[in-house]
């Protein structure tokens, strides 16, 4: 699965430096954070948000593994996407543009 990883990644880091080569860094930011959600379906990030709900409330176990299982969203998983959002885009904003690919 790795290369599945550098694939997504390559995608996303080519769209990106063409939109920062016409317009700006941030929207530039913007493709590679979206694409990268896209084209892996938001898999990575919907068992990011189960875990949250499922490991942050204040239940037994047996009861964990059923949140887990929920597709509903809590306010936990809505607490950890506005946690790692912006520690996630700042990652990317933090590379030049002309390093993405």
């Amino acid at each position: 699965m790795p290369f599945v990883g550098v694939l997504v990644g390559a995608i996303a880091g080519v769209a990106a430096e063409a939109v920062g080569f016409f317009s700006t860094h941030a929207l530039a930011v913007a493709t590679a954070f979206g694409l990268t959600i896209v084209l892996t379906g938001g898999i990575h990030l919907d068992g990011f948000l189960d875990g949250c709900d499922a490991f942050f409330a204040s239940v037994p176990a047996q009861r964990r593994l059923e949140i887990l299982k929920d597709p509903r969203r809590g306010s936990f998983a809505f607490i950890g996407f506005a946690v790692v959002t912006p520690a996630w885009l700042a990652a990317i904003w933090s590379i030049d543009s002309s390093l993405y690919p």
